[in-house]
Parts: C-alpha cells; sequence; structure tokens
C-alpha cells in the first residue's frame, strides 16, 4: 500500500472512531469484517471499520449500499475493503450526508463494484440521486479491472480531499450533474491520479471531469491516455489552482492535452500549473464541431460560416465553446501547442505563463471571438499579455492551429518564420 496522500495536520488529526477521544463521534459503533453488513442494515449513522480486509462474502451483495452513513476506517489504511460502494439509493428518499475516510479500496474482481452502463462503467465508489453531500477523505482508490473510481451525479455539497487513485480504464473521478443550480461550487482538493488507460479505446482516459462548478486545488495527474482535467458542462465561475499533469497520451492523435475545456464551460480559471512536458496541448478549448446552417449541415471554415449568416436562415444554430476562460501564472511545456482556444472560444485570456518546449506554437487562438452576439464572424477576440516565450525561431501567437501556422509574433532575436 502507498503512503497516505497527504499527512493530516496536527489541527486536523484523523482519529474519528479511535478510541482516544479526539474527535470520535459519540454514536459511533465500531464493527469488524463480520459485523459490518449488520451494522450498515441497522441504520447506524457512524461506523468505524477495524484494520482487516473486508470481503464480498461480508457483505449482502456483491458491493456494499450505504444510505446516508458515514465510513471511517478505524487507523488511516487500515481497513481494505475488496468491493465498492454504492451511496445512491432507487427507494426515491433522500440520503444525504454520507462519508468514507481513511479507506483503502483494492478490488480485483469487477463484480464486486456497481456496474452503470454508459460513460461511468464499473465504478469503485457512486453517489447518485439522494446522496448529496457526500464527503470522500483520506481514501486510497485501487481499480484494478474498473473503469472510474469516483462517480457522483448528486453534486450538492460533494466535497473530495487527500485521495489516491490509480489504476482504472476510464476516470479517476467522473461527475456528471443531474440536479440543478447547486447552493455551492464542489470542493476537490489535495488529489493524485496515475494510470487511468484504457488500451483499446483512446477516448478514454482522463484524471479528473467536472460536470458542474467546482474548486479543484493541488491536483496532480500522470500517465493517463487522454486528459489529465477535462472541464465541462454547468461549471460556470469554476476555479483551479495548483494543478500538476504530466504524461498524457500515448501518440499525437489520442488527445494528450493536459486541461480540456470541453463543451458549454464558462468563466472559468486556472492558475499557478505545471503542464508538461509529455503532452501535446496543454490547454485547450474544444472547437465548435456542433455549428449548424440550414437545418444540419456543420459549418467548417470562416466561409461557410459567413454565407450561413449572410442567407438569414431561422433555422441556422451556432455554438460558442469556452466562453471567459482564464489561464494564468503558470509554466506550460506542451510538445505542440501551449495554448489553443480553438474555433467559438469567446473572449479568452492567457497571461503571465512561461511557455517552452513547444514545436508548433506557443498560443493559438484559432477563429476566437470577443464577445457571444458577434458569433460566428471572428475578430482573434481572445487575448494574451506578460507572458514568457522561450523557443526562437517558432510563433510565440498564431490565429491558425494547423499546417504552417502564420505568426503573429516572433522573437525578435530569432530567425523568422514563413507565414504562407
Amino acid at each position: 500500500m502507498p503512503p497516505p496522500p497527504y499527512e493530516p495536520s496536527e489541527e486536523e488529526p484523523y482519529g474519528d472512531g479511535d478510541g482516544d477521544g479526539d474527535g470520535d463521534p459519540p454514536d459511533a459503533v465500531k464493527v469488524g469484517p463480520s459485523d459490518l453488513q449488520a451494522a450498515v442494515t441497522a441504520g447506524i449513522e457512524t461506523i468505524v471499520l477495524e484494520d482487516g480486509v473486508y470481503t464480498a462474502d461480508d457483505i449482502d451483495g456483491d458491493w456494499l449500499l450505504i444510505k446516508g452513513q458515514k465510513l471511517w476506517a478505524e487507523n488511516l489504511g487500515g481497513a481494505i475493503l475488496k468491493f465498492g460502494i454504492d451511496a445512491g439509493g432507487n427507494d426515491c428518499m433522500l440520503h444525504p450526508g454520507p462519508e468514507l475516510h481513511g479507506l483503502v479500496f483494492d478490488i480485483e474482481d469487477e463484480d464486486n463494484a456497481p456496474d452503470w452502463p454508459g460513460t461511468a462503467g464499473k465504478t469503485v465508489i457512486s453517489g447518485w440521486t439522494f446522496s448529496t453531500e457526500f464527503v470522500i477523505e483520506d481514501c486510497f482508490i485501487h481499480g484494478g479491472p474498473l473503469d472510474t473510481g469516483i462517480w457522483v451525479t448528486s453534486v450538492e455539497g460533494f466535497e473530495a480531499r487527500r485521495l489516491e487513485i490509480d489504476h482504472l480504464n476510464r476516470y479517476g473521478i467522473l461527475i456528471q450533474n443531474t440536479q440543478s443550480n447547486p447552493s455551492s461550487p464542489m470542493i476537490l482538493s489535495d488529489i493524485r491520479i496515475w494510470d487511468i488507460d484504457d488500451p483499446g479505446d483512446d477516448s478514454n482516459g482522463t484524471g479528473i471531469r467536472v460536470g458542474e462548478t467546482a474548486n479543484l486545488s493541488r491536483i496532480h495527474v500522470r500517465d493517463v491516455r487522454w486528459s489529465g482535467v477535462v472541464i465541462n458542462g454547468e461549471t460556470n465561475g469554476s476555479t483551479a489552482t495548483n494543478i500538476d499533469v504530466d504524461r498524457t497520451g500515448t501518440t499525437q492523435t489520442t488527445g494528450r492535452v493536459g486541461v480540456y475545456f470541453d463543451n458549454t464551460a464558462r468563466n472559468v480559471t486556472v492558475s499557478n500549473f505545471c503542464i508538461g512536458p509529455g503532452v501535446s496541448h496543454g490547454f485547450r478549448s474544444e472547437w465548435d464541431h456542433n455549428t449548424t446552417c440550414r437545418g444540419g449541415v456543420h459549418v467548417f471554415t470562416k466561409q461557410q460560416a459567413d454565407d450561413c449568416l449572410a442567407t438569414n436562415d431561422p433555422g441556422g444554430e451556432f455554438f460558442t465553446r469556452g466562453v471567459n476562460h482564464v489561464v494564468e501564472y503558470g509554466l506550460v511545456e506542451a510538445s505542440d501547442i501551449g495554448v489553443l482556444f480553438h474555433r467559438g472560444t469567446v473572449n479568452g485570456d492567457v497571461n503571465n505563463v512561461t511557455f517552452r518546449n513547444y514545436s508548433f506554437a506557443a498560443i493559438a487562438f484559432h477563429d476566437n471571438v470577443s464577445t457571444e452576439t458577434l458569433w460566428p464572424l471572428y475578430d482573434d477576440g481572445s487575448s494574451q499579455s506578460d507572458n514568457t516565450f522561450e523557443e526562437c525561431g517558432v510563433c510565440e501567437l498564431t490565429f491558425d492551429w494547423n499546417g504552417t501556422p502564420c505568426c503573429e509574433d516572433i522573437p525578435s532575436s530569432c530567425d523568422p518564420v514563413s507565414c504562407l
């Protein structure tokens, strides 16, 4: 077993249920492997797991279903679970407040994990529909044959801290909102993720994917097949700080992105980061591949967009991608492009970033716009300032993204790059 992700501080010792009186819940019930299911079935709110190995033979089903209950390891890392936990419910009753603390998940049989057909697949921990205020702290999640470490759709009050997650096929953490307007951002902090890789599927392999407003901090991702962090959907106002991503993807056609702004993400700020050098694109905003005209004809070029706009076709439908994203104060060592804000990105900003190792361009603003109302016309509306560019003879800024870049800025001390 690896060491704890982060040592508990003296101010917040790991100790609930350890018997020393320091933070122990007065109603906690201590159990061993043979008593766990009985305590859960009895509805005990706080259950402390003694050191030991807990197998599927100790519970009623293939995995454990909890309903708003709190499970603590008596000693950090001492309780090893060979099955997954489902903190949702299908009885149309709310089950707020489930918590998991200090547990090790080491699952060897995929039948001992909740199965969610579709995106999440076989999942170590799931929280859905009724499991609001879900807290997961100080846990080790080893996926083995499984697809996803943590899958959450009940985002209200979700918090994840001090986790190590490894050896999964699709996602370390996958958050998909099925609620509306949560009262506060989710919290994800002090999380280390590595080895998220399905050799048979180039579209999977992501450290963290969040689909609702969240505050991410101190995130460390290594050896994932597609992207370190993906921010998508209703993530308005999200922040990510102290992000460290390296070694994403196996070829240049399988992602290789540090941080990906996907779909309709808006107003996201990423700061204080280190991305690369084992990535192709440090940051990437998804391109507007859903833009359509005349009832479904896709628009792929500026001329097509201009022609579509000129027809004043009431059936035309234009979707911007990536609105008001800020990338600031960090280091990007991507091998291809440092920051790529793709077509449809609105009013992006890149500032106080050091770029090195790029072979195509440090920054590419491809068909960006300054305001949503201007779309689908382009005015190179994103901005960059106070950045440091360390590669000679390579574009600092381009408004293209493939072929030979047409450079806006080339260091004067370097040989000029031809713009075709």
